[in-house]
């Protein structure tokens, strides 16, 4: 029959499929089987592989009739390369796995029933201990897609209740999905189970059964297996279930079988069928990755765990070169070049709509680099390996500037949204190993990753049903490109000017060679050196885009990563501060999200800070400030619980008034003035600190609000007199000396509320300081003395200020610091003194 005819009579099949509900008869079929089952009853046992052929089969006949034909997906890295636009309705994108759609009732209808019938869930697991060879393949590539559609699945397979909210929850026992499954992996011919302890561990003694099923499995059924495992482990890893035993049980025997069972077909090689080897490898090299990831994410603080170590101890040393070279051979920038006939001919673009094929063997090199140590760093990083990384991450072979054509758009398919994360893990592992420079202070390496945040390739992340994808693929993408954007920082803050400095994810123990501190110590001073390059480098590549295109997609909650990055771009770089506020930054809407009650509180404190430092740089952001329409914000803020809010809000509007009177007649307006008296008496110092520099700016430029202000003024005397931090006493002289600065409107209060005096007094307290000192040297930066005497100066201008200076023990008190060496201070006496025509101090 011709193709078109073999498709019609599909059609029709599938048709009449859908017109008896057929699905829901085999899903009945299943039920009814494993009740049997559970009953001791076994003459419907057969019955339950059956019905799975039926499922998958209808399931397969779907996909061929929406595709014409199977055809490979692609995945988001790809269509973000060409920068392909959405349609207008974004519910659907280009990028979404084609064979998922016209199934998708079929899956839907089977995971409904798999998740609340145990009925079926036994005869599942029943089809995989028993089931002929077709139908253990079928069950398994049923279970794959059930798997990516629902994690609760994944529980269900590994035999976790769905009750056990912990994420150490232990699974993969006898009787559970996995565990048949990994009985199946643990025979084959040429790993006969009777002589290998490997097997023994996994299915225990029986020789009968063991050869009975030994008959049934094939390299293709292992390739399914091993991606059933691999999406149980996604599955479990995206509900925050953590740690191996999910999936391996709690005996450590079993664990150690089944870890080395899956190296076993990792690294298994056959010249005569090399096609499907590869595949096989590629998924079994996926499982473990993927198993790796349950367990490194255990402890996220060192990125490593014993059992994880020990893990990586199974895979003997030719297992991770032959990783390696897996990984290299099939990639032209490694310098083996693969014509594009072979490489289409090996399939090794993809291993299912959800799984690139060097998803695995990026995954396996992450965990061995975090377990590995520095050690393991330097000789990937000697290799190469972090090269290769960038270039997958760039886009493949092609590179970043091929333009991606609509029948060539699976060749740059190297990578799913998993193997994305797992190789940008990698490349941070590598830094302190020797990748520092070729990745972060290399422009075209740094706009790789940067690309991987264009706003395109996140929203095809948010579509992507596989694992890895969603909000939550969405958030682990973005916090792990920040978080090696944000390596270099975060190194010398931790370890200022340390010669010895550690990455987060090595330590000087058993992993590191001798030797290995004076490299470290190297390393530390290569970080410090280089970041006004870095920061040179941010800017060029215009790092701000992006970050803005973050904080408008991910929700408020998942905020915090990318908005500490914004907050130090806007405190370091004035050109990314333009940057970020041009791409929208201070938009109503985005501070809304950020300012919002509801945020976490480091949302809301970064924001405040970028707010803070954007007003503080210049006076040209006062304007997007004020669009940005965040007064509610402020005045809530002012008013929070938190002492560490209410100080920042205060610091914020203190800049937003430091450089014009732009926002003076707000402050009024919106309620604000009042709030910022009382917190120059908050119970919190550092609020006092901060609100006494906001009031002082507020009085500044004009005498506008200082009607307003006339409250404040006994709160910044009792500052002045009270046991403060010389800042704070600083900040409440300069403040009132802005009070008199552009009018006599409050000198009547200044004297009346005992300010003068207490200027006095403070000027008093500091020349006693600096006579007692021994070496006579001046009074530190912080010191109120020049302010309280500056503050002085201003108020002699005014005709009652000076008349009662004169009254006041003033000059007694100045006449102790004439013979001070610091020129400031002597022109700040001069300039009071000479408001008095008949007083003069006596010349040092």
């Amino acid at each position: 029959m011709s193709t078109k005819t073999q498709l019609q009579i599909t059609s029709q099949i599938i048709g009449q499929a859908r017109t008896c509900r057929l699905v829901d008869h085999l899903c009945s079929c299943l039920s009814i089987s494993g009740s049997n089952l559970a009953s001791g009853t076994f003459t419907s046992a057969p019955a339950a592989g059956e019905a799975c052929k039926g499922i998958w089969g209808l399931m397969n006949g779907l996909s061929i009739l929406s595709e014409k034909g199977i055809k490979k997906p692609a995945f988001p890295l790809a269509f973000s390369r060409d920068h392909l636009k959405l349609g207008t309705n974004e519910k659907k994108a280009d990028g979404e796995p084609k064979g998922t759609d016209a199934c998708l009732g079929i899956v839907e209808t089977v995971t409904d029933n798999l998740v609340k019938e145990k009925g079926v869930q036994l005869a599942v697991s029943h089809a995989l201990l028993h089931g002929s060879d077709s139908a253990l393949t079928s069950t398994m590539q049923i279970l794959i897609r059930c798997c990516v559609l629902s994690s609760l699945v994944c529980d269900i397979l590994s035999g976790i209740s769905g009750l056990d909210a912990s994420n150490s929850a232990n699974g993969g026992g006898d009787g559970t999905a996995v565990g048949a499954i990994f009985r199946q992996l643990s025979v084959r011919s040429s790993l006969p189970i009777v002589n290998n302890p490997i097997g023994k561990h996994i299915c225990g003694n029986g020789s009968k059964d063991q050869e009975a099923t030994a008959n049934n499995v094939t390299d293709v059924l292992v390739l399914h297996a091993c991606l059933v495992l691999s999406a149980v482990a996604q599955g479990l890893l995206t509900q925050g279930r953590r740690g191996s035993s999910c999936l391996l049980t709690t005996s450590q025997p079993k664990q150690r079988a089944r870890f080395a069972a899956l190296a076993y077909y990792a690294t298994c090689n056959n010249d005569k069928d090399k096609n499907n080897f590869q595949s096989q490898n590629a998924a079994a090299m996926l499982a473990l990755a993927s198993i790796m990831a349950l367990e490194l994410d255990v402890n996220h603080e060192t990125g490593s765990s014993p059992t994880a170590s020990t893990f990586v101890s199974l895979m003997p040393r030719d297992a991770v070169n032959y990783c390696v070279l897996k990984f290299s051979n099939h990639d032209p920038a490694a310098g083996n070049h693969t014509s594009p006939e072979t490489f289409h001919s090996r399939s090794l673009n993809s291993l299912t709509c959800w799984h690139a094929f060097r998803d695995g063997y990026v995954g396996v090199l992450n965990a061995h680099l975090r377990c590995g140590g520095i050690s393991a760093a330097e000789h990937f990083c000697a290799a190469g390996l972090h090269l290769m990384l960038m270039s997958l991450l760039g886009g493949g072979p092609r590179g970043r500037g091929h333009c991606i054509g609509e029948h060539d758009v699976d060749d740059v398919a190297y990578l799913s949204p998993y193997g994305v994360v797992w190789a940008i893990s990698a490349v941070q592992s590598c830094l302190p190993g020797g990748a520092f420079a070729d990745v972060l202070l290399n422009k075209d390496s740094l706009c790789t990753l940067l690309s991987l945040l264009d706003r395109q390739h996140l929203i095809q992340i948010q579509l992507w049903e596989g694992s890895g994808g969603g909000a939550i693929g969405m958030n682990d993408l973005v916090r792990r490109i920040i978080d090696l954007l944000e390596y270099p920082f975060l190194y010398i803050q931790q370890f200022p000017g340390s010669s010895l400095a550690m990455d987060t994810h090595f330590s000087a123990g058993a992993n590191s060679p001798a030797g290995n501190i004076a490299e470290i110590g190297k390393f530390s001073k290569l970080v410090n050196s280089s970041l006004p390059r870095y920061w040179e480098l941010l800017q060029e590549n215009h790092a701000g885009s992006p970050l803005v295109r973050c904080l408008e997609l991910m929700d408020a909650s998942d905020l915090g990563r990318p908005m500490a990055l914004a907050a130090r771009m806007v405190q370091n770089s004035k050109l990314l501060a333009y940057e970020l506020v041009k791409q929208g930054f201070l938009a109503p809407a985005l501070m809304s999200k950020m300012l919002d009650a509801s945020s976490p509180k480091d949302v809301v404190m970064d924001a405040l800070m970028a707010i803070s430092n954007l007003a503080r740089t210049s006076k040209d952001f006062y304007e997007p400030i004020a669009e940005a329409n965040i007064w509610g914000y402020l005045k809530l803020y002012l008013a929070h619980s938190d002492a560490s809010v209410r100080a920042k809000t205060c610091s914020a509007l203190g800049n937003m008034c430091r450089h014009t009177h732009f926002f003076y007649a707000s402050l009024v307006k919106y309620g604000l003035i009042n709030l910022l008296i009382e917190r120059c008496a908050d119970v919190d110092r550092h609020t006092r600190k901060f609100a006494c520099f906001a009031v002082g700016n507020a009085a500044y430029h004009n005498d506008s609000l200082y009607e307003h202000l006339r409250d404040v003024i006994p709160h910044l005397s009792n500052l002045l007199l009270g046991d403060e931090e010389d800042k704070t006493k600083a900040n409440a002289a300069g403040a009132l000396s802005n009070l008199v600065r552009n009018s006599s409107k409050l000198c009547g209060d200044v004297i009346s509320q005992g300010a003068m005096q207490a200027l006095i007094q403070v000027i008093a307290d500091c020349a006693t300081l600096l006579m007692a000192s021994s070496s006579k040297k001046d009074m530190n930066s912080e010191s109120p003395l020049k302010i309280a005497l500056f503050s002085v100066g201003n108020m002699c201008i005014h005709a009652p200020c000076r008349q009662h200076l004169r009254s006041s023990e003033l000059f007694r008190v100045l006449l102790r610091l004439k013979n001070s060496t610091d020129p400031t201070i002597i022109r700040y006496l001069t300039r009071i003194t000479s408001k008095f025509s008949d007083v003069t101090l006596p010349a040092r």
